[in-house]
């Protein structure tokens, strides 16, 4: 099925690679016969697998959910036997990601200014546009138009056939969009270019594709070593911490929900109102807040 898939042109080479390990997590119920599997199997094949991410579970389930559509379809089988059965809950404690807070911000800030760091310039540019890492890598001069301060975003770098690197369209439509920079950012874009008109903005040292492993890599030797974080502060802080520190200080200064969905490239409205939710209902008590003082300075009270 997955490799009808991507033959039909239905999937991506990543999402097919993602597939195929999601398979090789379902080994222990995979090998038994279509018409053997039972309801009491899979219950059992999840009890042990709660200790995995949500994601992961979530992917199993979906798979297996799939795999027993198209078994219908087929009529190799008569029934889903997963029809009842609602997807499992993971026991793993989940720290959720968290974005770094403004102290935390400026320490980051003042190291990949003053330090010499691989591919600071890719943590920056994240940091103060909200695009994703493998969004940064696939930037290409041609993207960036420095008369108009914008930023064409349509690529995206991911593992292709065999592991390699490849550059492919952005994971949905939304995530094609046009970004609209500030000067201090456009400056920074055009000290990057250096003049080159053509070409991958960013390069390995031996002039290849950057991967966001790479720079997951260096990020997290820098957050380590140069002690930035907070330690009393709740969360978890990686790559993508990036992104969420750029939409926080969105959040913060004021800007909408819908103005937000935009420049993150979120299909849908209710991603960034539930991936921001905290930061969203902090901001709102925060001016109501503001609001109640407004009215008691000017006698407007209720009592």
């Amino acid at each position: 099925m997955i490799e009808e898939q991507l033959a039909l042109n239905e999937i991506r080479q990543s999402t097919y690679d993602r597939k195929m390990e999601t398979l090789k997590m379902l080994s222990d119920i995979s090998d038994k016969q279509l018409t053997e599997v039972t309801e009491d199997d899979i219950v059992g094949f999840f009890k042990v697998k709660l200790d995995y991410s949500q994601s992961s579970i979530n992917k199993m389930y979906q798979l297996l959910g799939a795999v027993f559509v198209k078994a219908i379809s087929k009529k190799l089988i008569e029934s889903n036997p997963l029809s009842d059965i609602k997807c499992p809950k993971s026991i793993k404690k989940q720290i959720p990601v968290r974005a770094l807070t403004v102290d935390e911000q400026i320490r980051l800030l003042n190291v990949l200014k003053t330090e010499d760091i691989h591919y600071g310039d890719i943590m920056l540019l994240s940091m103060f546009t909200g695009m994703r890492i493998g969004e940064c890598c696939a930037l290409t001069a041609e993207d960036i138009n420095l008369t108009d301060k914008t930023i064409n975003v349509s690529k995206t770098v991911s593992r292709g056939e065999f592991g390699n690197t490849v550059i492919n369209d952005t994971k949905t439509a939304a995530g094609m969009r046009t970004l609209f920079i500030s000067d201090d950012v456009a400056d920074f874009l055009k000290e990057c270019l250096g003049g080159r008109k053509r070409g991958l903005l960013f390069t390995s040292s031996n002039g290849r594709l950057v991967t966001s492993n790479q720079v997951n890599y260096v990020y997290s030797n820098v957050i380590k070593n140069y002690d930035i974080l907070d330690s009393s502060v709740y969360g978890r802080i990686d790559l993508h911490s990036l992104r969420h520190t750029y939409a926080t200080r969105c959040i913060e200064s004021g800007m909408p929900a819908k103005v937000l969905q935009k420049l993150l490239g979120h299909t849908d409205i209710n991603i960034t109102l539930n991936v921001y939710c905290s930061v969203f209902e902090k901001f709102k008590n925060e001016h109501l807040a503001i609001a109640d003082e407004y009215m008691k300075s000017n006698n407007l009270q209720i009592a």
